[in-house]
């Protein structure tokens, strides 16, 4: 078979026996050798401009290849880049002799990304994402979304708060939770362990949102100041209030309902009368009676 071009040629010299069909075998005419020679001479040019390719090439050492480089492989990685022994870069990326970037490993099995000359890089040019030391952000204030309508992130894990609406502040929330609690009745003297229990809460920023349903059956008629435990200690301020509205059974056949207030620094709601003549009294031992009910529902600052 003619020798078309250098990828045809043959790792073993004897097996070199002609140059695209000029004979160069043992005892050859004399007469072809220099049509052989500019023949090489061609396919050595068409592998340097690129018309020829290589089947591979192996260097050992470092390479420059100048005017760009183009790799295309079929169904497999066209660039392996392998470093052995040390963690470190792996790629060193340059603009005018200077690196702007390099991508490397860390602790043997991991990809870092990297730009030293200012210590972060930017991802799609230079309006959406940036990461720096110790942050995220967007280069162009107020520009770039976390996610859309249809494309949602699952879980958000903070350490920390959220600024909504604003940098400030006033603009940060820093606690949102949800959870059950004991719902514990006592007056100033008794405690009331033996009844159906059930408090829930959703605390959203420093404002605890409540609900309270007790069940009892059996006797109070004893102590003053009725009252429940809560699930956080409220603000420490003046202002000695909730908004508490709640309903009752089988209690006081004046009491209509019932509201509640939270006194500063406390984690205890005190139960208030609400009747057909007056509002506010205390609840005492001997208003609640025999196999009452009350729920109530309300919210308080905590501190």
């Amino acid at each position: 078979m003619a020798k078309t071009n250098i990828t045809e040629y043959s790792a073993t010299p004897s097996s070199n026996t002609d140059i695209n069909n000029i004979n160069i075998d043992e005892n050859c005419p004399a007469s072809g050798l220099n049509n052989a020679i500019r023949e090489l001479m061609a396919h050595l040019k068409n592998v340097d401009t690129g018309s020829q390719a290589l089947t591979a090439l192996s260097v050992t050492g470092n390479a420059t290849v100048n005017d760009g480089i183009t790799v295309t492989d079929s169904g497999a990685s066209p660039i392996i880049a392998n470093r052995t022994t040390s963690d470190g870069t792996i790629v060193d990326l340059q603009k005018d002799g200077s690196t702007v970037g390099t991508i490397g490993s860390i602790s043997g099995a991991y990809l870092y990304m990297d730009s030293p000359t200012a210590s972060f890089f930017r991802i799609n040019g230079t309006n959406e994402v940036a990461i720096a030391s110790a942050k995220m952000y967007s280069p162009t204030d107020g520009r770039t979304d976390l996610g859309s309508s249809s494309e949602r992130f699952k879980d958000l894990y903070l350490s920390g708060g959220a600024y909504i609406g604003g940098t400030g502040s006033a603009n940060k929330l820093d606690d949102y939770e949800e959870g059950t609690f004991t719902a514990q009745l006592s007056t100033d003297t008794t405690y009331f362990g033996d009844g159906a229990q059930l408090g829930v809460y959703t605390k959203i920023g420093n404002i605890c949102f409540f609900e309270i349903k007790y069940q009892r059956t059996g006797t109070v008629n004893t102590g003053v100041n009725a009252r429940f435990g809560l699930p956080f200690t409220s603000a420490n301020n003046s202002v000695q209030a909730t908004g508490s509205r709640g309903s009752v059974e089988n209690i006081d056949t004046a009491m209509v309902g019932i509201g509640g207030t939270v006194a500063s620094n406390s984690a205890i709601l005190y139960l208030n009368e609400m009747n057909t003549a007056t509002t506010g009294f205390n609840v005492d031992g001997n208003d609640l009676g025999t196999n009452f009910q009350i729920q109530i529902q309300g919210f308080y600052k905590t501190a």
